[in-house]
């Protein structure tokens, strides 16, 4: 018995295949299709599926995979879908032969879910959605971990067999905490790579004090970043209003200067040209 990758190769060998990421939306479920390289007909596999809505925390019993029972899935829009396939070879019939499953897709109707007012208007929404996959992917986890034992004490009871949909208030309840503290963590995380992120940078060179102009490329924004103290040091020099590696001096850059369509005449007069005009 062996699984190689995507290959089966002896009868017996079981498969299984789970969607990576939940999906929010989902309003009905209508096929499915797979597709088998080097499967004899009638199919050599046994396919079974299973479904969840809390993001694979708990499961439903294990179907046939067929259209039937794909659009007889009682689906929940604000839900977190994800569902497993579990392909069981049971007789070969090309002596020997190993097919290989290449993918599998559900096929279904969405609509898009609001994020609500209070989402809207808080500061998370500058830099990811409600529905982002690492928040869920945070919340999801967290919450696995607060359902089974360890963490929280077994006086707050669950049903004693893990099963599909028998906790489900105890599973809302914690996933509102974690979903509420994953939009902390995953704003956090935003900081730790600023630099990469437009709003952050230019946040960050303005508290710096350095200028630059509303249209500056997010890689000319970087390079001012990497070389701050040296665009310090060209003040009170003429390279403030050159250009270095593409980028604009900084003189150029307080009046937004456009090579394409501006005139800029700069002249350095000396002290003994200056006079008073009273």
């Amino acid at each position: 018995m062996a699984l190689i990758d995507n290959r089966v190769t002896s009868v017996g060998d079981v498969i299984y295949i789970q969607t990576d990421k939940p999906v929010i939306g989902l309003v009905a479920l209508t096929d499915f299709q797979d597709l088998v390289v080097d499967e004899g007909d009638p199919s050599e596999f046994d396919k079974e599926f299973r479904y969840s809505f809390d993001g694979g925390i708990t499961w439903s019993n294990w179907l046939t995979l067929s259209d039937a029972n794909i659009q007889s899935v009682p689906v929940e829009p604000t839900a977190d879908f994800v569902a497993e396939y579990k392909y069981t070879r049971t007789y070969d019939s090309n002596n020997d032969g190993s097919p290989e499953i290449h993918n599998i897709t559900l096929d279904g109707e969405f609509q898009p879910v609001s994020c609500g007012y209070g989402y809207v208007n808080s500061i998370f929404n500058q830099f990811f959605g409600c529905h982002d996959v690492e928040v869920l992917d945070w919340c999801i986890n967290v919450t696995e971990k607060l359902y089974k034992d360890g963490i929280v004490p077994r006086y707050l009871t669950r049903d004693e067999e893990i099963g599909y949909n028998v906790d489900k208030d105890y599973i809302d309840y914690w996933r509102t905490i974690s979903c509420f503290f994953a939009y902390f963590v995953i704003f956090s995380r935003q900081f730790v790579n600023f630099s990469e992120n437009e709003t952050l940078l230019r946040k960050f060179l303005t508290q710096r004090g350095l200028y630059y102009c509303n249209d500056t490329a997010l890689a000319d924004l970087q390079y001012l970043m990497k070389n701050y103290y040296d665009e310090i040091k060209k003040r009170g020099t003429r390279q403030i209003y050159k250009t270095y590696n593409g980028v604009d001096g900084e003189l150029l850059r307080l009046i937004c200067y456009d090579s394409t369509c501006d005139e800029f005449l700069f002249d350095l007069t000396k002290d003994k040209n200056i006079g008073w005009n009273v």
